[in-house]
């Protein structure tokens, strides 16, 4: 089965057996858009394939339809927020709801909060980074977005007129344990590094909190 997902910034093609990946392909999103044969390295692999692809990238879906359909694909299905009406009952407009987020929230319940009976909190971090909430019933209650990593770092990086020549990285100049940076340099390493692990991990705390609640206030709801 193949299976493939158009995120803001890149493509990813998934061969899945059993429902595990086998084999994974990636693309950023501007080489495909400027080769529209991109995938002539897989001629014959989708002969009479069904294609699912969940895209978030709309401008895209022409063009990566046509290269698949050149590949000798059957089809290619697109999912939309139709395909996840079973667990999108609680959200006001499902309808602009990403299929990024409902696939992810989806692929959480069916793996592992449906066979354990627990609620699951999904993290996705991509150019956007999601924080997202899925009963052990399998309703999808939403979430939070957030900017991705990079759009957090280059927005201080790029505004920050006495920062546009600093080149963070990763590798922060702090010990694990201080945020108190004596340099513009280690700062910048406690702002953006730590302070982003900060940002996410109390968001998720957040909902996660605020999900136990409204389950509890559900519950007592039922039982009143």
């Amino acid at each position: 089965m193949w299976v493939a997902d158009c995120g803001n910034s890149s493509f990813r093609l998934v061969l899945l057996h059993g429902g595990e990946p086998l084999e994974k392909w990636s693309w950023e999103n501007e080489e495909i858009e400027s080769n529209s044969n991109f995938l002539s390295a897989f001629s014959g692999c989708f002969a009479n394939s069904v294609i699912t692809v969940s895209s978030v990238r709309k401008s895209l879906n022409n063009l990566i339809e046509n290269a698949f359909l050149a590949q000798g694909a059957q089809k290619i299905r697109f999912l939309t927020h139709h395909f996840f009406s079973d667990i999108t009952g609680q959200l006001k407009t499902p309808e602009t709801t990403g299929t990024d987020r409902l696939s992810t929230a989806y692929g959480a319940w069916k793996k592992f909060g449906e066979p354990t009976k627990q609620n699951a909190l999904i993290i996705d971090c991509g150019t956007a980074t999601t924080i997202d909430v899925i009963t052990k019933e399998g309703c999808f209650l939403g979430g939070s977005i957030l900017p991705g990593f990079e759009a957090y770092k280059e927005a201080l990086l790029t505004k920050g007129e006495q920062l546009t020549g600093y080149n963070f990285r990763l590798t922060t100049a702090l010990n694990d344990s201080s945020f108190i940076g004596k340099s513009t340099q280690e700062a910048l390493c406690s702002g953006i590094e730590k302070g982003y692990i900060l940002l996410v991990s109390e968001m998720a705390k957040k909902l996660r909190y605020e999900l136990e609640e409204n389950l509890r206030n559900s519950d007592k709801t039922e039982k009143d």
